[in-house]
């Protein structure tokens, strides 16, 4: 009986997370329509229009929310009653019975802190702060899965202000040179007083405690390089960006961490390209960049002994199996033995791998859970990526577009870090999975990330508000289009003035 019950939470999970993943794709097809443009309408019925659409923008907001957020708490459920199955503590009980509580409590005291909060970012917050819980309590159910639920919930408090910051703002008035100079000492302080980890400093421990400084400044890196570009990229600026850029990835090069450096260098890449995509000749600058990437790589292998070795059993693990190929072998075993629908949770062996708890994590997901549901997360993630790109193209201020893009980069290159490296496609880098991986400072970087999007997402609320007000009044909002034009239809212009749409972006995120 305890068998069929854990089969059946197991499938109710999968079926969570495909229903999850397409409700998720399917709402960033959603866009912020404005009503057609009649001259001869009088003030109250562009009015009562402008509202019939904002009512439908909030229909369907809604509609997506209540659904993926639902899908979220039951994946939980499911997850939490097979712990239950396999594990019943107090322990378990205990702190189930809290992390469902704040997984529900959290988003619903957002919206009521933060009225025009509208993102679908709150439910990935919940789904993949709840799989990590399910996860770690099955790995670690009396080390990591305490202390995971407990820095969710004193991180997530502490930072729940960050937002109004945000809102508040009207462009960046902090000194570039702040940034960047308490940036560097962080990672400067890591290379005399950090502890060696598998070849790299990576930490700094005190009393019991370990901070990695990367983590955080990945956050004042990306708002760094933003404010570099907020007002100017002609090539002196990026002259100048490129080498604050560089001696941050040089820093890490020295405390061989090698992972963040990519991370960091990728970022500033993608950064760059949207930075100088107006300036002639602007698109050489990122392909530049990669030589000197692939240049900087090279002399990585040659330099560094540990970079060597991951490359040799990134190339053929199986020699190495009981040696430096111990962890990769372990996690391909685990992929390959979960299979499509996976063994179910403690019907498999991922605890075998080293380090499954942090930088192994997916693996143990697609043992227990099935290649079906890790694809699904991936595919998730995906959305949740485009979703972040989506909030940062939608902003009118150039330094918020630069910061959403640069912390929808980070995540997306920590994720194919964490991923690739699991399965084989690229060396190990020693990154973790954001929100599901235990780890303080990479949840500590993911709240930072998430917040200061929520508070872009207000701020857009905001902007469309008054574009809204504008055009109920008559006049023409900066960003709305008209399909007259579009160059295709300039031709048969009518004159009438129908058929007005917006091309200014989303209302809902």
């Amino acid at each position: 009986m305890l068998y069929l019950i854990g089969t059946i939470t197991k499938y109710v999970m999968l079926l969570c997370m495909v229903l999850y993943t397409i409700i998720s794709f399917r709402a960033l097809l959603y866009h912020r329509i404005f009503p057609e443009r009649v001259p001869t309408d009088s003030l109250e019925e562009r009015r009562r229009k402008m509202e019939d659409s904002d009512d439908l923008a909030e229909e369907r907001w809604e509609r997506s929310y209540v659904c993926q957020m639902g899908l979220a708490i039951i994946c939980f459920l499911a997850g939490s009653v097979n712990l239950f199955l396999n594990h019943l503590t107090a322990g378990i009980i205990l702190r189930s019975g809290v992390m469902l509580l704040f997984l529900t409590a959290y988003p619903m005291i957002m919206q009521l802190i933060y009225p025009r909060l509208k993102t679908l970012l709150l439910c990935d917050f919940v789904m993949y702060s709840g799989i990590g819980y399910v996860i770690l309590s099955r790995l670690s159910p009396e080390k990591y899965a305490p202390k995971q639920v407990l820095m969710l919930i004193v991180i997530g408090a502490a930072l729940m202000w960050i937002p109004k910051i945000i809102e508040k703002l009207k462009d960046a008035k902090i000194p570039a040179a702040i940034l960047g100079i308490l940036g560097l000492i962080s990672l400067i302080g890591v290379i005399f007083l950090g502890s060696k980890v598998y070849g790299a400093n990576l930490s700094i421990s005190l009393k019991g405690f370990s901070i990695q400084p990367s983590e955080v400044v990945k956050i004042t890196f990306v708002m760094l390089i933003a404010m570099l570009f907020r007002n100017r990229s002609d090539f002196k600026r990026v002259f100048f960006a490129t080498g604050v850029a560089a001696v941050h990835v040089l820093v890490l090069v020295l405390s061989k961490d090698l992972g963040a450096a990519l991370i960091f260098f990728v970022t500033y890449l993608v950064m760059l390209y949207q930075a100088t995509i107006h300036v002639k000749k602007g698109r050489l600058y990122p392909l530049a960049g990669l030589g000197c990437g692939a240049v900087g790589a090279v002399g990585a292998f040659l330099l560094f002994d540990h970079v060597r070795q991951r490359v040799t059993v990134w190339l053929d693990p199986w020699p190495k199996i009981n040696d430096t190929g111990y962890q990769i072998t372990q996690s391909l075993f685990a992929i390959g033995n979960g299979s499509l629908l996976g063994t179910g949770l403690y019907r498999g062996r991922p605890t075998d791998i080293p380090l499954v708890s942090k930088d192994f994590i997916f693996a143990a997901i697609a043992e227990e859970f099935g290649g079906i549901f890790s694809i699904f997360l991936i595919l998730a993630i995906l959305a949740t990526i485009l979703r972040m790109i989506r909030i940062s193209a939608t902003l009118q201020t150039v330094f918020y577009r630069l910061v959403g893009l640069g912390f929808a980069t980070v995540y997306a290159i920590q994720v194919f870090l964490t991923v690739g490296g699991d399965i084989n496609m690229i060396p190990l880098t020693g990154v973790t999975l954001p929100w599901i991986s235990y780890g303080g400072s990479s949840l500590l970087c993911m709240y930072l990330i998430f917040m200061i999007l929520y508070g872009l997402v207000i701020m857009r609320e905001n902007e469309e508000i008054k574009i809204g007000e504008e055009y109920v009044s008559g006049g023409r909002p900066e960003g709305l289009r008209t399909k007259t034009d579009r160059p295709e239809q300039k031709k048969n212009k009518t004159g009438n003035g129908q058929g007005v749409q917006s091309g200014s972006g989303s209302r809902r995120s």
